[in-house]
């Protein structure tokens, strides 16, 4: 009985060592991730909502950007999504790379909202004419039946803009 069990536990140790070719691999951390806020052609830009120190001052006042080509057809603007890349990334501002796999992280609408946070994003950056543009918050006010969105563009000259969104 030992022997039949030590063999069964080596074919399923053995069995469970394969992969097949439907199984997505490991792509570890992903190069950004963010909301997609433009989108051109094949090409999508990603841009982070969480501010970094970039220059070493204290500050975090550098949000990433990706300018991402060979995106999947279904991914929209709105969308918070995770980024891997083929190769490495241009070192401009944005930065540039193709993409290699794109993650769209689920959002749901909220209680009592009938809009998706996609879809809210999507409506209030047709108020915003730049092409970097970066979402720093989306947020459901329940009780005015209302978003507010918090958007900024990068830059010397950049801008705030506080931006409400009437729930339909």
């Amino acid at each position: 009985m030992k022997n039949v069990t030590a063999g069964l536990f080596t074919v399923l140790f053995l069995l469970g060592g394969c992969s097949s070719d439907e199984e997505q691999e490991d792509l570890g951390k992903p190069e950004i991730e963010g909301y997609v806020t433009n989108q051109e052609d094949d090409r999508i830009l990603v841009t982070d909502p969480e501010p970094e120190d970039a220059n070493g001052n204290g500050e975090d006042d550098y949000y990433d950007a990706l300018w991402g080509s060979d995106a999947p057809d279904d991914v929209e603007i709105g969308q918070y999504v995770e980024v891997w890349v083929k190769e490495g990334v241009e070192t401009s501002y944005p930065g540039q790379a193709d993409i290699k796999e794109v993650e769209v992280q689920s959002t749901e609408a909220p209680e009592g909202a009938d809009l998706s946070e996609d879809e809210v994003i999507r409506r209030a950056l047709e108020e915003v004419e730049q092409d970097v543009r970066i979402i720093e918050s989306v947020a459901f006010d329940v009780g005015e039946d209302l978003w507010r969105v918090s958007v900024i563009t990068p830059g010397r000259d950049g801008s705030s803009y506080e931006l409400d969104v009437e729930d339909d």
